[in-house]
């Protein structure tokens, strides 16, 4: 089939109920996947293996959001056109017939806002010939009745699909019914005619096609490869992201930016042995101001050096200096002063692909050098803040222990997202981004570290240690909360 016949419709007309949290303020098209709105996936997949450039969206009243990101598509490439769906109550079913007046096409693909492929196969639709076939439906082989369960089955009577059960129990061929389907232009004539008498098939998509399926109607498959999620639940959303940053940085690129606050004699070993360990594709060496002995070490291993230009002189400037200045898709901060160990990256970067931050902490006393300067008060004082920020941001299912380490690993889309919304530029700094991505919903991971005794007690960083930068991180804490109340 010539890809020039068919045009699109994409369904994001849901209320994303069963995502919620996530979707409490956007819509779950909305959602961002490694930088991108979900619906934009399947704007990209249309266009991309099917050939389509003109898509209609129905969306919502309150998805107004959709059409300010994406306008008429043409930063895409595509032509994408709007309806409204002010009656969502009455299903997709129903936010399919308000696309007639915008389909020419004698046949249409229809996606769902809120799935997700990734390598898959659907250019397969293209190679099919069902001019004999009323509507098209695609599955996934060899799925689990755990996500079979949550969409829909195929069942088959002489090579032909003879029914389709929405949510079953149980599946003879493994078959996941997936989110794409192609009709013929009549279908919107079946539909007005099935609204007339509103019964078991408006409710949805399967419900509608099984009853087609009852009234002689011919439905071909195609099977679907690669990768898929029916983003449904908030779990689903960072299945989805994992299986997205897996899928789209296969072999990321790591920066590792180290802040340096002074070069007193010692640093360089903590720059020479983190350029040796050869775990990083770049180390950036940000410091306020040049000297002889930071030039000196940057160029003697390769590091790039890199001046902050701020008043402040703590580590705020520096890191978003150096993520400015950083090329990698993976960010490591660690500090300079010898407090924390390179060959704790790798653990960081074990669970990289499951969050958008992994954050070192402290708190682990086998892991606590006797004599450096994490005491006990420091420590507690670390781990209230911590449970302080867990317990007001409960239903994000966090758990913390110490938001205010250096030592962390993140992903530059995740920084880029939330950075313009971190205020804090002293010692709340690091507490501040914590807070900011759990705000985005983006997935924290926490991972304890090794803490050693600093080459160089900076007085810098014992200045933020004090009452005041603690009442602050409460205040920048309690205040950030009740904006989101």
């Amino acid at each position: 089939m010539n890809s020039q016949n068919l045009s699109g419709v994409i369904l994001a007309a849901g209320k994303g109920t069963r995502a919620y949290p996530y979707t409490q303020r956007i819509p779950k098209a909305m959602l961002d996947i490694c930088g991108r709105p979900l619906i934009q996936f399947s704007l990209e997949l249309m266009r991309d293996k099917l050939g389509i450039k003109d898509i209609v969206i129905v969306v919502s009243e309150k998805n107004g959001m959709i059409e300010q990101r994406f306008g008429d598509g043409h930063d895409l490439g595509l032509n994408i056109c709007y309806r409204v769906n002010d009656a969502v109550e009455k299903g997709p079913v129903y936010s399919l017939s308000l696309a007639e007046s915008k389909i020419s096409a004698e046949r249409f693909v229809v996606m769902l806002s809120d799935e997700i492929y990734l390598d898959s196969n659907h250019e397969a639709i293209l190679g099919t010939d069902y001019r004999d076939e009323d509507i098209l439906v695609t599955a996934r082989p060899n799925s689990l009745i755990r996500d079979i369960s949550k969409n829909f089955s195929i069942d088959f009577v002489d090579g032909r699909i003879s029914r389709l059960i929405e949510k079953p129990t149980s599946s003879e061929n493994g078959l996941l019914g997936c989110g794409t389907y192609v009709f013929r232009r009549d279908v919107f004539d079946q539909i007005r005619e099935e609204f007339r008498t509103p019964g078991p098939a408006t409710d949805n998509l399967t419900a509608f096609i099984a009853n087609r399926l009852v009234n002689g109607a011919k439905v071909g498959y195609v099977p679907l490869g690669g990768n898929y999620i029916n983003v449904n639940y908030h779990h689903d959303v960072n299945r989805a992201r994992s299986m997205a940053r897996t899928a789209m940085f296969a072999d990321p690129k790591v920066s590792l930016i180290m802040p340096c606050l002074s070069d007193s004699a010692g640093f360089e070993d903590v720059v020479r042995t983190s350029i040796d360990a050869g775990r990083v594709d770049e180390v950036l060496l940000v410091v306020h101001e040049h000297t002889k002995e930071f030039d000196r070490v940057a160029s003697k291993y390769g590091a790039r050096l890199i001046v902050a230009k701020s008043e402040s002189r703590g580590l705020a400037p520096l890191i978003r200096t150096g993520v400015r200045e950083s090329t990698g898709d993976i960010i490591a901060v660690m500090a300079a002063d010898g407090t924390f160990e390179i060959g704790d990256l790798d653990k960081l970067l074990a669970y990289i692909y499951d969050a958008e931050m992994v954050v070192g902490t402290r708190t682990a006393r086998q892991l606590i050098d006797q004599g450096s300067n994490m005491d006990i008060v420091a420590r507690l004082s670390n781990y209230f803040l911590a449970k302080f920020i867990e317990a007001l941001w409960v239903t994000h299912l966090v758990r913390l222990s110490d938001v205010g380490c250096v030592w962390r690993v993140f992903w530059r889309y995740s920084y880029d997202a939330v950075i313009d919304r971190v205020d804090a530029e002293r010692g709340e700094f690091l507490i501040d981004m914590v807070i900011e991505m759990l705000l985005y919903r983006f997935q924290l991971i926490e991972l304890p570290v090794r803490y050693c005794i600093s080459i160089d007690e900076q007085a810098v960083r014992f200045r933020e240690r004090n009452l005041a930068t603690f009442f602050r991180i409460i205040k920048l804490a309690l205040s950030k909360r009740l904006k989101t109340l």
